[in-house]
């Protein structure tokens, strides 16, 4: 049995909702040497009384506290007072499984590696209903651990840039100064995907051990529009550290990928106002080479069109969505329509229903 200490940084704003769910997954963890790193950040309801409490009960729990600084600088407050041999973040809305850092620790540890990537699940904040989205790790778990450098064209795309269902060896993050960008969105983006090309190797499981949540009031995902430009700073940082690394060029194929990803998601959420400022803001500083990325995702975004892959053949169509409902047309014809609750999915071929699934409840 390993005696390896992990920190768990939780950066804290106005969670009196969520956070003793939170907190009980990670006191009641089935392995026992953490350190429990609580930033909170100027909360101006019950959550640090609700810290206070926990913090009584457990000395493992550490509360820092100070002005409103956001997540991705409270996350770096965290790595800066942690004493852990592996990092750990959560959001305070979030929770783990109990067994989460135990499995996790174990498999990072028997296979050498400096980062163990796991899945999760997603927790409707308005129904109190999970739901389990299909697997993208199930593809590589097999091989794990995998040597990022040859994963270069899809490293950045086989996992989100969340840094909550990732731990880390503390000293890779710290020797290399990597940290959370001091923006309102996309603040792990840098971070992310910066450890993932310094890591030598990357421990991979399919289970799912966090459960995000979702439709909360206060999340940082709603308005997202109003944000979008994030995106750019934050691939623009990602980029100078890659370079610094001397990186840019072995990576730059997934490095392409995650920025035409970035701004399609992005463009999403955008009104005609904020679409506007985000194309501004891309040519005045973006280099030619992101500006030509982003323009071809301005255009499918405003055509509506996507890259889909049609029996095997990768092709374009224009996907309109309206409500539960997706219509994909080739050449102007309707020939699929997807209707999609969060536990029941119908897809029809020219009008004659040809998949139907469900979610157990």
């Amino acid at each position: 049995m390993n005696n390896k200490k992990v920190s768990i940084i939780v950066p804290v704003y106005n969670a009196e909702n969520y956070l003793k769910q939170c907190l009980d997954s990670i006191v009641n963890q089935t392995y026992k040497n953490i350190e429990i790193i609580c930033i909170n950040d100027a909360s101006t309801d019950n959550s640090l009384s609700i810290l206070k409490e926990y913090e009584e009960n457990d000395k493992r729990i550490k509360i820092l506290s100070g002005e409103h600084i956001g997540a991705g600088k409270a996350r770096n407050l965290g790595i800066e007072n942690s004493n852990g041999d592996y990092l750990l973040f959560l959001d305070c809305d979030d929770f783990f499984e109990l067994n989460m850092v135990e499995e996790m620790l174990n498999q990072i540890i028997n296979e050498n590696s400096d980062i163990a990537i796991c899945e999760n699940t997603i927790f409707d904040d308005s129904t109190g209903k999970t739901v389990c989205p299909p697997s993208i790790l199930s593809k590589y778990s097999n091989a794990s651990p995998i040597n990022p450098q040859n994963y270069s064209e899809e490293l950045f795309t086989m996992t989100s840039a969340c840094a909550w269902n990732k731990m880390f060896k503390a000293t890779l993050v710290k020797e290399n100064a990597v940290f959370f960008e001091d923006l309102t969105s996309c603040n792990d983006v840098t971070f992310t995907y910066t450890m993932l090309t310094l890591a030598k190797s990357i421990s991979i499981t399919d289970k799912k051990f966090v459960h995000y949540r979702t439709n909360q009031k206060n999340n940082i995902s709603a308005n997202r529009g109003a944000k979008a430009i994030n995106g750019i700073y934050a691939l623009n940082a990602l980029k100078n550290n890659l370079k610094k690394h001397n990186l840019l060029d072995t990576f730059s194929p997934t490095f392409h990928c995650k920025a035409r990803g970035v701004f399609l998601n992005e463009l999403l959420h955008c009104n005609e106002e904020q679409k506007q400022l985000f194309a501004k803001t891309a040519k005045e500083t973006l280099s030619d080479e992101l500006f030509n990325i982003f323009e071809t995702a301005l255009y499918y975004n405003d055509k509506k069109i996507r890259k889909i892959k049609f029996f095997g053949i990768v092709t374009f169509a224009k996907v309109i969505k309206k409500g539960d409902k997706t219509t994909i047309k080739f050449l102007g014809i309707p020939l699929f329509k997807i209707k999609r609750t969060p536990y029941k999915t119908k897809i029809y071929f020219c009008g004659i229903t040809i998949f139907k699934a469900s979610i157990k409840q």
